[in-house]
């Protein structure tokens, strides 16, 4: 006799990236996860935003919007 595992219908709900705001006003988005990390780097970053990760070292994936902006070091 065999038994089947009533299976979880319902998939685990995708969070957003963390996000911040800077004094200045810049959006800083931080991914949770390998999918958000993707997600950040690969569909919400725009040529002149700046993206930021560890060398070597595994980590959450860091951007920077620019809004067509000049970023000031300060808010790097």
């Amino acid at each position: 006799m065999r038994f089947k595992r009533k299976s979880n219908s319902k998939q685990p709900k995708l969070l957003p990236p963390m996000e911040y705001r800077t004094t200045d006003g810049f959006r800083v988005l931080v991914g949770r996860n390998n999918i958000q990390n993707d997600t950040l780097t690969v569909k919400l970053s725009r040529k002149n935003d700046i993206w930021l990760h560890t060398k070597n070292v595994h980590s959450s994936h860091v951007l920077i919007a620019a809004r067509g902006e000049t970023v000031p070091d300060k808010v790097i």
